[in-house]
């Protein structure tokens, strides 16, 4: 079993893929967007053949977690992940964070997300601070792991979750060094893998990667954004998590089902079992 543990699958530009992945709405389509133009273009004869089997979907905000959870209802491969993004944050309030708790304690959820941290937003890493922490207390009140975007907020986000006491989770989109991935490991955190190892100038994650134990690792796309290499410009697709397996397997030097059968354990492992 292949799974996606970071993937937008609501947003507008992956309507296409829901059609040919069978994926049903679950309610009226709305518009929700990373770029706001609702981009469609795939270069389809270039797909990996294969799916992911199921999909951990994270929210952005209020907005769209009404989408989210229809999306969960409708399929039985698609788990939810309820949170405020940083880079929507400062279009949320304490009230958001009180139905943000509501949300939270929704069957469909298994997780706090995507939250977190980012120096390359207006909002000053201070004030998003505030407003995540509250969102971490509500994961660890409620035992719920998170799903963590950080952006050149290492520190920050450790000590953070060291304030918090939240244990369990993942750190999306892992860029970092080996001894980076390791402190989160420590952390009792695992590392999502996606797009930015098939490209050979990432070489410190890649050669961190290759090195930090597999049972902390997972397999994400973060569909439609982080393209893979030689994709850049294109709508990402879920897809193309086949091209990102490939490479972690090379990295390790061993089978690629090896790297998909123990990514999906991890992932099991941290939101609970993918019903298929």
């Amino acid at each position: 079993m292949l799974i996606d543990a970071h993937c937008h699958l609501d947003f507008d530009e992956l309507a296409d893929y829901r059609a040919r992945a069978g994926i049903r709405s679950g309610g009226a389509d709305v518009e929700v967007s990373a770029s706001g133009k609702g981009s469609t273009n795939t270069s389809l004869d270039t797909l990996i053949e294969r799916t992911p089997d199921a999909y951990v979907v994270p929210s952005i905000g209020k907005g769209n977690w009404r989408r989210v959870s229809e999306l969960a209802a409708a399929n039985a491969n698609v788990r939810a992940a309820y949170g405020i993004h940083p880079w929507w944050a400062d279009q949320h309030d304490a009230a958001d964070i009180k139905a943000l708790a509501e949300w939270l304690e929704r069957d469909d959820c298994v997780a706090l997300g995507e939250v977190g941290l980012d120096v390359n937003i207006e909002l000053s890493v201070e004030q998003q601070r505030a407003r995540l922490k509250p969102q971490l207390e509500l994961a660890v009140e409620l035992g719920k792991p998170a799903l963590l975007h950080s952006v050149k907020t290492h520190e920050d986000m450790l000590r953070l979750l060291k304030e918090t006491g939240l244990k369990r989770g993942m750190i999306h989109a892992f860029s970092g060094s080996y001894e980076q991935g390791e402190q989160f490991i420590k952390h009792g955190f695992m590392l999502g893998i996606g797009g930015i190892i098939t490209y050979d100038r990432a070489s410190k994650t890649r050669d961190a990667v290759a090195r930090l134990p597999i049972e902390a690792l997972l397999l994400e796309s973060d569909a439609p954004s982080m393209p893979v290499c030689g994709h850049q410009g294109e709508v990402n697709t879920p897809e193309r998590l086949m091209i990102t397996a490939r490479s972690l397997a090379e990295l390790r030097g061993c089978p690629v089902e090896d790297v998909i059968a123990q990514t999906s354990a991890n992932a099991e492992r941290l939101f609970g079992a993918f019903l298929i």
